[in-house]
């Protein structure tokens, strides 16, 4: 099962961000339903070792933390998707690199790149055209100083990825409270 440990998006967050996503004039928007941060990719993992990953997360204990959302970027050249940054407090780095060193200590490796906190906004499939680049600068232009309120953070989850034609579904295999 393709899968991945994130935290969802809070309501307010969530309400905020469609409401910003109704405006981007490019790409495949994300779902407001599958808007999250991941904190760290899995990949294709059986269903034994989600197990694994579900017992090592579930004694987990960090306190709750407050998240912010501030600005917005492309990532690649030409852009493949439009994301919202995530200010990296120390909490979520701290709940980020207990998570990967659980992981690591039932033998997954896990992702290799340096933690970017950001939640995906629009995808541009396989990059965005010159035409569609234009639009998307002027959006940033516009748009690019976002600035939401702290959203309160009382949890994570192990979601699985399923890849359908209408898009990604994210269905939470298991929830995690931060106290």
């Amino acid at each position: 099962m393709r899968s991945f440990v994130a935290i969802e998006m809070p309501a307010p967050v969530v309400r905020d961000l469609a409401r910003l996503q109704a405006a981007i004039p490019v790409g495949r928007i994300v779902a407001p339903e599958n808007l999250h941060l991941t904190l760290t990719f899995l990949g294709d993992q059986s269903e034994a070792m989600l197990e694994e990953v579900h017992f090592a997360l579930e004694t987990l204990r960090l306190k709750a933390f407050d998240l912010t959302l501030s600005g917005l970027a492309a990532f690649g050249d030409p852009p493949l998707s439009l994301h919202a940054g995530v200010e990296a407090s120390p909490a979520l780095i701290d709940l980020q690199s207990r998570v990967r060193s659980r992981l690591h200590g039932i033998g997954l490796a896990g992702e290799r790149r340096r933690f970017a906190p950001h939640v995906t906004l629009a995808r541009f499939g396989k990059g965005a055209t010159p035409d569609e680049v234009g639009r998307l600068g002027r959006f940033l232009a516009a748009h690019g100083d976002l600035r939401l309120p702290p959203a309160r953070i009382t949890g994570f989850g192990l979601y699985e990825s399923i890849l359908t034609e209408e898009g990604p579904f994210y269905e939470l295999l298991a929830s995690y409270p931060l106290g």
